[in-house]
């Protein structure tokens, strides 16, 4: 017999992605450490980046703004207390998110598909992350086992007694029970093999997040692609690789020559300063690459003042 979907065997599915890709290392960066403040930098991340009208309105309901125009201010100032729910759910410190639209955002910050619920509803009942027989509840356990979070270039797992509670709630205190009844060389030996098996998540992850993900870093006028880097990581001066920026994200020189606008109108150059207070120009929008402010569209006032400046001025 199929399981029935609701709400909350989405909120399951869409913390299971998050769990299998910590595991594989092709989680978003800001995920690896789970804070409140990284959540938000994600969704200020994610904003900056684009996202579809849907998914930006998805943001606009949790962050209680109907003037997506703000939206980005609003997330910016918003109290971390907010976001503390999801980093609950998604350590296993809860077992559902309480609010609807704490789920959709979550979705979209895992990039679970399908979403929103409505479409989750319409697919098979054999979706990835859809609440396991017992026969699998094994598999699933050790997921959350695995779970870790990276913080200043240390990784950290935490096992946790009630996170398989998410998926078949078994009893643990067999577990317990073995090792307070063994005898204190079995005890020993028992804690010598969860030892081991820590060390093993722990080197496997950092593995992950070391070799599996690309990163690129900034290189004067662009971005390019480099190996992980511990320092450069906790510096904040690596960022997860994108073709896209690789490609079309540049630091240029204009003068009054240069096409500042499209043929519809449109700016196509953005500007911002540098940590010297320095003007500088690029050709994509975006993230000002050493202050990570949001770069602004090229005005024919910013153009008049700074690059074709008249005399009389």
């Amino acid at each position: 017999m199929k399981p029935t979907k609701t709400i909350n065997t989405y909120s399951e599915a869409i913390r299971n992605k998050y769990l299998k890709d910590i595991k594989s290392g092709a989680a978003r960066s800001e995920l690896y450490a789970l804070t409140p403040a990284n959540i938000r930098r994600l969704c200020l991340s994610l904003l900056d980046e684009g996202l579809s009208s849907s998914d930006e309105s998805r943001l606009g309901k949790f962050f209680e703004e109907n003037d997506l125009r703000n939206l980005r201010s609003v997330v910016k100032k918003v109290d971390l207390g907010k976001l503390k729910p999801i980093r609950n759910y998604l350590r296993g410190d809860s077992e559902r998110l309480l609010l609807d639209d704490a789920v959709e955002l979550l979705a979209v910050l895992v990039d679970f598909q399908p979403r929103p619920y409505r479409n989750y509803l319409k697919k098979e009942h054999n979706d990835i992350g859809l609440n396991v027989s017992k026969d699998n509840a094994v598999n699933e356990e050790n997921i959350r086992d695995d779970y870790e979070t990276m913080d200043a270039g240390e990784v950290i797992t935490e096992v946790k007694e009630h996170d398989e509670k998410v998926i078949v709630k078994p009893k643990r205190k067999g577990m317990f029970h073995w090792v307070s009844t063994a005898t204190a060389p079995g005890r020993w030996r028992i804690v010598g093999v969860g030892i081991v098996i820590i060390a093993v998540v722990i080197l496997s992850t950092r593995y992950f997040v070391e070799r599996k993900t690309r990163w690129m870093v900034w290189d004067e006028d662009h971005y390019v692609e480099v190996k992980f880097d511990l320092q450069k990581y906790d510096a904040h001066q690596l960022k997860i690789y994108k073709q896209e920026r690789i490609d079309h994200f540049k630091k240029i020189s204009v003068d009054c020559s240069t096409v500042f606008f499209n043929s519809s109108g449109a700016a196509q150059i953005w500007y911002g300063k540098n940590t010297t207070k320095t003007l500088e120009f690029f050709s994509a929008y975006g993230l000002h690459p050493e202050t990570g402010k949001t770069l602004k569209p090229i005005t024919q006032y910013m153009i008049d003042k700074y690059v074709c400046p008249t005399k009389d001025e």
